[in-house]
């Protein structure tokens, strides 16, 4: 996860990972391990796996382009 929000010159503040939020929580919040102890971490998709989806990102990709637009144009 990437911190912006309190990004600004008056902070001095430069935007960071947080190392922190890659790692797998249970609905407690608690990190889940596997039976030999290790953190699970989340890990992006291979790109063989995304292009069954493809059609679903483009149509969200549309949507959010014509919503952002809409906003602009008021």
């Amino acid at each position: 996860m990437l911190d912006v929000d309190p990004a600004d010159p008056r902070c001095k503040y430069e935007p960071q990972f947080r190392e922190e939020a890659k790692n797998v929580l249970d609905n407690s919040g608690n990190q889940v391990k596997d039976n030999k102890g290790n953190s699970g971490v989340f890990q992006a998709p291979k790109l063989d796996d995304m292009w069954k989806y493809n059609k679903d990102i483009k149509r969200r990709q549309d949507n959010f382009k014509r919503e952002v637009f809409a906003c602009i144009k008021q």
